[in-house]
């Protein structure tokens, strides 16, 4: 639909929207802007690299989330490879009473140029490899409301600290594999589980 369109600096996504289709935004390099207001947009599929190589050629992309999104969508970010081809997002803004309560599966994946996020207070799930390789991600503020926390939702990223909520039970398989910068973990007295790796 906008593919290698190279001018494009803004985008709205509004309400309606429950789907994007492959490559849709694909080498869009001068995107700054991507204001994302679908209310129930549907997971993506892994190979529908949507973002792929967007911001690639200016300062990086902001990503404001609606305050009416209830979910950021699995795979929204998933590059078409790991390597050259990671859309540029720098920052990620949720609105003011955000009632967002799940991030998906590879969501913000391979995010390497996403330094902080401060998730809305609404977050529940934080589902598998959500922020994968995000690594130069060295702070998150994960709500107190958070629940559940995936398998490799943080592997390989910058964190420095992380505080895991009162509400998590357990923690799964490889949910901080590879955190190499990782100095210090706050585990509450609820977690009675704490998988492998």
């Amino acid at each position: 639909a906008f593919y290698n369109c190279t001018s494009l600096e803004s985008i709205t996504i509004p309400e309606q929207v429950t789907t994007i289709g492959d490559n849709a935004f694909y080498n869009t390099k001068a995107l700054a802007e991507i204001h994302f207001n679908a209310i129930a947009m549907n997971d993506l599929s892994s190979n529908n690299y949507a973002f792929s190589y967007a911001g690639q050629s200016g300062e990086g992309i902001t990503v404001t989330f609606g305050a009416q999104v209830t979910k950021v969508p699995a795979y929204l970010f998933y590059p078409y490879s790991n390597t050259g081809y990671v859309p540029k997002i720098t920052q990620v803004v949720f609105e003011e009473g955000s009632v967002c309560n799940t991030i998906g599966a590879y969501a913000f994946a391979y995010s390497e140029s996403l330094m902080e996020i401060c998730l809305p207070d609404g977050i529940k799930t934080i589902d598998s490899y959500a922020f994968y390789r995000c690594t130069n991600l060295d702070s998150v503020a994960l709500p107190d409301g958070v629940e559940s926390i995936g398998p490799y939702a943080f592997a390989y990223s910058g964190l420095v600290s992380v505080v895991i909520p009162d509400g998590v039970s357990g923690i799964e398989s490889y949910t901080f594999y590879n955190c190499k910068s990782l100095e210090s973990i706050t585990i509450p007295e609820n977690v009675i589980s704490i998988g492998s790796y």
